[in-house]
């Protein structure tokens, strides 16, 4: 896969897409893994980039958005980074159409985001909230020492690192 870096303005409709949105300022684990999920839900994964913001005159996040746009496409799990004007999404919901838009968790009470989760479900899209979480199996819990049980989630992050 060769992931496209867009601008806002350059998206067509894509029934079959889902949305994924955010600032990306630092990739940890959790992102990975909430980008994989969002990857396994849809044919097509976007995701929407938040611009370069100022607040009192200095900008809002540590990277540019040329920088964190780097970044995501050295992943390549996604097929588009859109690069939002500002981080307004509901202009990208309105010309996509997206079958999903797939927010982190940290999203759910946005007064920001409010506009693009109604058109969402207007457009009769689907609406998740997904915090990147690591999930445990209730066997796991029961049979294994907190020591083993860190110790696969370094090895899987290792892992993913070495996939990505």
């Amino acid at each position: 896969m060769r992931t496209q870096v867009v601008a806002e303005g350059e998206v067509k409709e894509s029934r079959d897409a889902v949305v994924t949105y955010g600032h990306f300022t630092t990739i940890h684990p959790g992102h990975i893994r909430y980008l994989q999920n969002a990857r396994s839900q849809g044919k097509e994964l976007i995701i929407a980039l938040i611009g370069d913001i100022e607040e009192k005159g200095e900008a809002k996040y540590a990277y540019s958005q040329k920088e964190r746009s780097k970044s995501l496409k050295m992943l390549d799990i996604a097929d588009k980074i859109v690069l939002l004007k500002t981080e307004d999404l509901m202009p990208l919901i309105d010309k996509v159409k997206p079958r999903i838009l797939i927010l982190g968790g940290e999203l759910q009470k946005a007064k920001k985001l409010e506009g693009a989760i109604s058109l969402m479900r207007k457009n009769n899209g689907e609406v998740k909230f997904d915090a990147g979480d690591v999930h445990y199996a209730s066997a796991d819990l029961l049979t294994s020492k907190q020591s083993d049980i860190a110790q696969k989630r370094i090895n899987e992050l290792r892992l993913a690192c070495k996939r990505q």
